[in-house]
């Protein structure tokens, strides 16, 4: 049997009171970023695909310190094939998402919830690195376990998911690089305060306007059942990774992931009711039919 030290059952208590109070605050401030960021609420900002590499980074490097520098059996075949499951999920959001993926270049990203998020993967890349590499049951049997073989059908289920929908949301959503370039010079003129915006309109419209502008009402596929199939496809992956390390960590990392984005799918269905009147009516915002 795994027997967590000190350490690991205090972060594991850091991850459980972590996950209710990252939901219950999330589901009354949308995650700012995309279509809900404001300038001047959050503290200084990063450009979004830096922000975003050095956040998903995260997950693979601490993961990557805490598995070779406290794992117990970190060169055995089941521990190195969970490692490659996670670093094959980080490398795509770490890089091909936020340099290959992501097309428009003007977003910005708070820096605030780059530490928050550094702070978030931190916790979750400890307990479940520690996990697989030091817990006795992870042998070569459990490659031929029911929990695994489903686990990583599951997993590879949610990946693919969840990189259809973000190169297909992205293409759906990418405008002009004119349009861009405008958007950028009124921006700059706005933070320098040569031109006044508020003498037009209310910064917050300036931002739904021109956030509405370069969004679309994305269609085809699972994008006619649920508004994020993007954050359906990480959750479903996550869950498969719970399902194939069968284990409490595996378990909090799935319901982390769904007190972020799974409340921030709900943000963003309700934002798409809110700004298009012919938004399908019998879409969900995560789960086909049900939610």
């Amino acid at each position: 049997m795994f027997l967590p030290n000190k350490t690991y059952e205090i972060v594991l208590v850091i991850a459980i009171v972590m996950i209710p109070l990252t939901m219950l605050f999330f589901s009354h401030v949308p995650t700012p970023y995309g279509r809900f960021f404001r300038d001047n609420i959050w503290g200084p900002n990063l450009d979004e695909k830096n922000a975003w590499a050095i956040m998903e980074a995260t997950g693979l490097v601490m993961f990557l310190v805490f598995y070779f520098l406290y794992g117990c059996n970190r060169l055995g075949i089941m521990p190195l094939v969970f490692l490659g499951l996670w670093t094959f999920h980080y490398i795509n959001r770490s890089i091909i998402y936020p340099y290959v993926i992501m097309k428009q270049k003007y977003k910005k990203f708070p820096l605030v919830l780059v530490i928050l998020g550094f702070f978030y993967l931190s916790v979750f890349a400890y307990l479940n690195a520690k996990n697989v590499s030091c817990n006795p049951k992870y042998t070569m049997d459990w490659l031929k376990s029911p929990a695994f073989i489903i686990g990583v059908i599951v997993f590879i289920i949610g990946f693919s998911i969840n990189v259809w929908a973000d190169v297909k949301l992205r293409k759906k959503n990418v405008v002009d690089e004119k349009e861009i370039e405008n958007f950028e010079n009124n921006y700059k003129f706005y933070e320098k305060g040569d031109f006044d915006y508020n003498n037009m309109f209310n910064t917050d419209i300036y931002y739904e306007n021109h956030t509405k502008k370069h969004y679309q009402i994305p269609k085809g596929g699972l994008y006619e059942y649920v508004s994020s199939p993007n954050y359906m496809g990480e959750i479903i992956e996550w869950s498969g990774w719970a399902i194939a390390t069968w284990s409490l960590p595996g378990l909090l990392f799935a319901l982390g992931a769904i007190s972020c984005i799974g409340v921030r799918s709900l943000h963003t269905h309700r934002w798409y009711k809110k700004h298009y009147e012919d938004y399908p009516k019998n879409r969900k915002a995560l789960i086909p039919f049900l939610l």
